[in-house]
C-alpha cells in the first residue's frame, strides 16, 4: 500500500482513476489481498490500510528527524568522516587535479 502513494488521498485518487479508465488494481500480499473494488466495505479497508501504511511513514520520518537532531547534539556530523589532514587533503587535491 505504501508503495502505490505517499498519502492516503494520492492513494485513492490513483485507485479511482484506475477504476474510472477500466483497470483493476490487483493486491498481491497483506490484509487486502485480491482485487481492490470500490464497493463501500472495501472502499473503507482499502482507506484504512492506506491510513496505517501513511502513519507508518510519518512514524518513521519522525524517529529518524529526532535520531539526527540527537546526533547533531552530540557533534556527530551527517555524511562521511574526513580521513587525513589539511595538508593530505590539499596533496590529493592536486593529484586528482593532475588527472
Amino acid at each position: 500500500m505504501d508503495r502505490l502513494g505517499r498519502s492516503v488521498k494520492e492513494v485513492l485518487t490513483i485507485a479511482d482513476g484506475l477504476h474510472v479508465q477500466g483497470v483493476g488494481l490487483l493486491i498481491l500480499t497483506g490484509t487486502l489481498t485480491g482485487t481492490y473494488s470500490p464497493t463501500v466495505e472495501g472502499k473503507f479497508f482499502f482507506i484504512m490500510m492506506a491510513a496505517l501504511a501513511e502513519l507508518e511513514r510519518d512514524i518513521i520520518r519522525e524517529r529518524t528527524m529526532a535520531g539526527l537532531a540527537a546526533a547533531c547534539a552530540q557533534g556527530r556530523t551527517r555524511g562521511l568522516t574526513t580521513v587525513g589532514d589539511a595538508d593530505t587533503l590539499a596533496a590529493a587535491r592536486a593529484r586528482r587535479a593532475l588527472g
